[in-house]
């Protein structure tokens, strides 16, 4: 299972990645990139991977698995600027 991130810190809102990738990516009301769905869906995959290689401030990671604080907790995909 794929799940896709976006570094708060780096996103520059660009906006490629909701251009390469709309069904995981989207721009919220700031202007920053923010991730719609997780985990990602296996068709959505290869546009997700080519909107990683196109992030001019690499700000997008994949991971494999659930994302777990250390805690325990779920840790939100999306950008913390918009929450």
């Amino acid at each position: 299972m794929m799940r896709a991130t976006i570094d708060a810190a780096r996103c520059q809102g660009h906006g490629r990645c909701a251009m390469l990738a709309p069904d995981v990516f989207d721009i919220d009301d700031d202007g920053w990139g923010t991730v719609l769905v997780d985990p990602v869906p296996a068709t959505a995959e290869p546009d997700v991977r080519e909107a990683v290689l196109n992030c001019p401030e690499s700000a997008i990671a994949l991971l494999q698995g659930p994302i777990r604080s250390a805690g325990g907790a779920w840790m939100s995909t999306g950008n913390p600027k918009s929450e």
